[in-house]
């Protein structure tokens, strides 16, 4: 399973902050301040802080189902967002593209860069077991230069030697901050800062 952090091959709470602290610590200062600054606005209760109140969100199930479909699911923050409908849509076609081994798709929904560096064969590699499944958006905060930044989470089921070196799990839950960026007038998922997804087991059923 290839995680989109900086190109290279994904909690439960309260695990997150400390986990996303540790991980964050080899950043430099410039990333540090982006993703820390994301991470920290979700609070160690499972709740976000939208306009300064907590708001529950819906936990994602251990394992998605297999020939379910993605349809993310969008936190009252993002629903706020003025691009909340292209990057739905950006979000679902780009699981659903994993899902579905369609390289041509995923090409439609990552920076250009990011197809020219990865061959499909490659890309089929990486991806050769893998279903994405319990999406959660949950937040959408500026970037540089007219960029956004996207905290997501969601639940990967891949064969255990596809997994994570550090989680050689058939199921894992990550935690990742996503970049996008504006192609031809379009969002589109830019290569993650290192660093930047933090994977976990699932919870055992």
């Amino acid at each position: 399973m290839r995680t989109d952090s900086a190109d290279s091959g994904q909690d439960r709470e309260p695990n997150w902050l400390p986990k996303a602290w540790f991980a964050l610590g080899v950043i430099g200062v410039l990333g540090l301040a982006v993703i820390a600054g994301l991470l920290m606005a979700r609070s160690n209760t499972g709740m976000d802080v939208v306009a300064g109140q907590r708001v529950e969100l819906p936990e994602p199930a251990n394992r998605p189902r297999q020939g379910d479909p993605v349809e993310p699911t969008l936190s009252p923050d993002v629903l706020a967002h003025p691009d909340q409908d292209a990057i739905r849509v950006l979000v679902d076609t780009h699981f659903e593209s994993i899902n579905q081994l369609n390289y041509e798709l995923w090409g439609t929904t990552v920076a250009a860069h990011r197809v020219e560096a990865l061959p499909e064969q490659d890309w089929l590699e990486s991806y050769r077991s893998t279903t994405d499944g319990n999406v959660i958006i949950h937040r959408i905060d500026p970037g540089p230069e007219d960029s956004l930044r996207m905290v997501l989470s969601f639940v990967s089921l891949q064969d255990p030697q596809d997994a994570p070196p550090e989680v050689p799990s058939d199921c894992v839950y990550w935690r990742v901050v996503y970049p996008l960026t504006m192609e031809d007038g379009k969002l589109k998922i830019d290569s993650g800062l290192p660093n930047s997804s933090i994977p976990s087991p699932c919870e055992q059923d």
